[in-house]
């Protein structure tokens, strides 16, 4: 059962989406980018 921050976080990410905000088209571009900035 996801805590309340997350379920925050998710509706939060909906609302990305579906204003078509989102940064990354595939949840793999998002893993990329985030694997790629902490190699910094």
């Amino acid at each position: 059962v996801p805590n309340t921050t997350t379920v925050a976080a998710m509706n939060e990410a909906d609302a990305l989406i579906q204003a078509k905000k989102a940064r990354f088209e595939t949840v793999e571009d998002l893993f990329n980018d985030l694997e790629k900035n902490s190699e910094r």
